[in-house]
């Protein structure tokens, strides 16, 4: 099979179309971003976490981020326009400061009963591509060599360092 060509301004596949909104459950968009095949590998551990606003996909080298269909007094991701436009200004402000970490957003798209990410078909959802990060040098880490507890309030956090 042929790959699709690929806009050189959004860089989604031409054959990518932005739809009447199909509705694809949550559960099962998690669902497929959970298994290794999603992201082109037959095999390897995906590690899922979920916050209050988004799920994340770690695969060895990236992490993907699919933002829920949620509104909030704060925050409105609850079309897809409204997580598109969402997740096109994380990437834009994030590579301000972490340009190499941030690298596009993907379509997940639905062709039939078919998910993918940057596939063809109708684009069901958005999410953010990053370079996954070495967790053994974040503060949770740091915290938990130190014998800390990471789950620490910020204020207390910021009391020892500058304690140091």
């Amino acid at each position: 099979m042929a790959a699709a060509a690929r806009d050189p301004n959004s860089g989604r596949n031409k054959e990518a179309v932005a739809g009447d909104e199909r509705e694809v459950p949550l559960d099962a968009k998690v669902a497929f971003l959970a298994m290794p095949r999603a992201f082109g590998r037959t095999s390897g551990p995906i590690r899922c976490h979920e916050t209050h606003m988004s799920w994340l996909f770690s695969t060895p080298d990236e992490v993907y981020k699919l933002k829920k269909p949620v509104r909030f007094p704060y925050l409105d991701f609850s079309s897809l326009e409204r997580r598109r436009m969402a997740c096109a200004a994380e990437l834009v402000l994030n590579r301000r400061l972490a340009p190499d970490v941030y690298k596009r957003l993907a379509p997940l798209t639905c062709r039939g009963d078919t998910l993918a990410i940057d596939g063809v078909g109708e684009v069901v959802d958005w999410l953010v591509v990053m370079r996954r990060l070495d967790e053994g040098r974040t503060l949770d880490a740091g915290l938990f060599v130190l014998g800390h507890d990471a789950s620490i309030s910020s204020s207390s956090c910021c009391a020892r360092c500058s304690a140091a």
